[in-house]
């Protein structure tokens, strides 16, 4: 997968009907889940929230992680009523373990 593709989106849905959409790019908001000693550096606004291995990351010298991705609400002055989370149809794959909001 290419630093710099959009392997998603967040669809943000308004409570006066309007939307918003938000990009997930890989290098900037997520990245491999397995990584190797040899990777290339990280973006330094990524941000990883969770290292560690399994037996079969290891197997093949890698470790497992998650990160931690923020974005700004482009209407905060808005409530947002539903939020989707669409995979681009890439070969990356990104994964939501959680999110969270912020007044």
């Amino acid at each position: 997968m290419r630093l710099g593709s959009v392997v998603g989106r967040y669809v943000i849905h308004y409570a006066d009907g309007q939307q918003a959409e938000v990009p997930i790019n890989h290098g900037r908001d997520v990245r491999d889940w397995w990584h190797y000693p040899e990777s290339a550096p990280d973006d330094p606004a990524l941000i990883v929230a969770w290292e560690g291995s399994d037996p079969v990351s290891r197997q093949h010298g890698a470790t497992t992680r998650v990160y931690k991705s923020t974005w700004q609400n482009p209407r905060p002055d808005v409530a947002i009523r539903s939020l989707d989370f669409v995979h681009a149809k890439t070969s990356g794959v990104p994964v939501l373990i959680a999110i969270t909001a912020e007044p």
